[in-house]
């Protein structure tokens, strides 16, 4: 069971109200009006997977490592496409991120049956002030109180940190509609799109490591079965050869006299 709740306060079009997206079992749409924020929310977790990642050690000192964001000066850095910006146009406040676990693979992150929250503050200059608290307001650590973790009954991370895990491995696939290049670089967020695709597909089907051949034959097998074709084929010679293009041929039965045909895409 998951249940991971991320509440954010200036962050790109939202403001001093928070908005708050809970990462639960099963199945999540986003609805909404043009610019109300949806897409912002999609690729949050992916700008803010280094955050994420510095919170993933049960072990670490969490005066350096929870509530310092993983160094002694408070930095991190988050992951934003060349051009653009996590900040809230037009308002200096930093943003305000809270972190709330309330079921992970290790349980709930509370101490005495009090849900824990905790509370990352990023500012421009690229600072962060961190605070673990109760959502009742009780302070249990922060950058100038760090956590004595050698207390008797101290609080547990690893319900927390094991739920970081979770979210460092969230992917984000962004809008892409064609096979060009992006501006020459190797990922479109966390894929290959164009060019480098087609060049990376060819070689999974038929390069020397056989675990990437059959991966290539099972996703075949199961665009098969999703799209009823009776047999599907990529021709990864003319891929070696035009990496513009990737053609695939398809091969399936006429519904009308069952007549059998081919087409090539």
């Amino acid at each position: 069971m998951i249940d991971i709740e991320l509440r954010l306060r200036n962050y790109r079009c939202f403001g001093d109200e928070p908005v708050s997206i809970c990462f639960t079992d099963g199945f999540t749409a986003l609805v909404g009006t043009n610019n109300s924020g949806k897409s912002s929310l999609l690729r949050m977790p992916y700008e803010l997977r280094s955050l994420f990642s510095l919170l993933t050690n049960p072990h670490a000192n969490p005066g350096q490592q929870l509530l310092r964001g993983g160094n002694s000066q408070g930095r991190w850095t988050p992951s934003v496409a060349s051009g653009e910006r996590i900040f809230r146009t037009g308002a200096d406040r930093p943003v305000e991120i809270d972190i709330v676990v309330r079921d992970g693979p290790k349980g709930r992150f509370a101490q005495d049956g009090d849900q824990v929250v905790l509370t990352i503050t990023y500012d421009r200059q690229g600072f962060t002030n961190t605070i673990l608290k109760t959502e009742g307001g009780t302070v249990l650590g922060s950058m100038e109180q760090p956590l004595d973790l050698s207390k008797p009954g101290a609080l547990d991370l690893e319900p927390f940190t094991s739920a970081m895990q979770q979210l460092v491995q969230s992917m984000y696939i962004g809008p892409f509609r064609n096979a060009i290049n992006v501006g020459g670089q190797d990922s479109y967020y966390d894929i290959q799109v164009g060019e480098q695709f087609i060049r990376s597909f060819s070689g999974f089907k038929s390069g020397p490591m056989p675990e990437q051949n059959e991966a290539v034959y099972e996703l075949t097998q199961e665009i098969k079965r999703i799209f009823g074709f009776e047999s599907l084929d990529t021709l990864t010679l003319s891929a070696t050869i035009n990496p513009f293009n990737l053609p695939l041929t398809v091969e399936a039965t006429g519904l009308r006299n069952r007549e059998q045909g081919s087409r090539t895409l």
